[in-house]
């Protein structure tokens, strides 16, 4: 997120095969807190795959976007309300026609959430088994002076990136070289041996 303070990522997670993550997600909320103590207002979206038929769905990011709106207005002080957002994959996007990708979905998501003024925690969660179609998605946490701008993701590396690691190289390599010739210097000058033409010294 481009206005973000803090980034935490767990790169060796491995989910269960056999267990989706939003499943997991919801059964250790209610683990934690016992009868939704603490969370007042559970929502999921359509492509979730939630086995508890009490939660209640929305169909786009429109709806979340109400539903942000009116939560606004209903929202008791020192309630906390749960919000989570599924991928829906290449082949569900194709059906429907949209064309978001998961990085935009998320953007326009958390702008919706600033706008309304409400304080929020964000948790990105990937799950390579289910989702394999955003295995080649790159994670980015971005800073910017302004906070509202959205960098490009760098995919390569340009001309002034390959001069810069040309001119490492070489200035590695001469470091090297230079050790090298120090080394043999020092080794040369503690050798005393007599020249050929060396006239004895009296004895």
């Amino acid at each position: 997120f481009t206005a973000s303070n803090f980034s935490l990522a767990f790169p060796y997670i491995a989910a269960p095969e056999e267990e989706r993550m939003e499943n997991l997600l919801l059964s250790g909320l209610k683990e934690a807190c016992p009868n939704n103590v603490g969370v007042s207002n559970i929502v999921f979206s359509d492509s979730c795959f939630v086995e508890d038929g009490t939660i209640q769905k929305l169909s786009d990011l429109q709806s979340f976007k109400d539903h942000l709106l009116a939560r606004r207005e209903t929202r008791k002080e020192g309630e906390t309300d749960l919000v989570v957002l599924c991928s829906e994959g290449s082949e569900s996007n194709s059906q429907s026609g949209q064309s978001r990708s998961e990085r935009e979905s998320i953007l326009e998501l958390v702008s919706s959430v600033e706008q309304s003024g409400s304080k929020y925690t964000a948790l990105y969660v990937s799950d390579p088994y289910w989702y394999t179609s955003y295995k080649t998605l790159q994670r980015f946490l971005a800073e910017t002076a302004k906070g509202n701008s959205t960098p490009e993701i760098a995919t390569g590396c340009d001309e002034l990136c390959k001069f810069k690691s040309s001119l490492l190289e070489g200035i590695l390599v001469g470091i090297v070289f230079l050790l090298i010739l120090i080394s043999g210097l020092c080794c040369m000058a503690g050798i005393d041996t007599p020249t050929r033409f060396e006239t004895p010294q009296d004895s």
